[in-house]
């Protein structure tokens, strides 16, 4: 698995220009299995995806193809973890760490 951090960059103003397509690669993840979470940073500062995949070249591919990336609305910080550790009610990730 996979928390990606989408922290604006120099072209945050333009972030109205592109969301439409910034919303519908977050909703295709959602429809490919990918997107597990998604969530706006308290801060403002941006946001915070957590993603299922175990090749990390897959998941950098997709992360490439979010306007927001493609146009420096925001820069991506991808970290592959393994849960070790967690509530009954999301053993279905225990298949990801398999």
């Amino acid at each position: 698995m996979f928390i990606i951090t989408l922290s604006f960059g120099e072209n945050r103003a333009s972030a109205g220009q592109w969301m439409e397509g910034h919303k519908q690669w977050i909703a295709d993840g959602f429809d490919q299995g990918i997107v597990l979470m998604v969530g706006s940073l308290a801060d403002g500062a941006g946001g915070l995806l957590l993603v299922r995949g175990d090749d990390r070249v897959v998941i950098e591919q997709w992360v490439a193809r979010d306007p927001f990336l493609e146009h420096d609305v925001v820069h991506a910080s991808i970290q592959q973890f393994t849960a070790n550790s967690m509530v009954s009610e999301l053993d279905f990730l225990r298949e990801q760490a398999a």
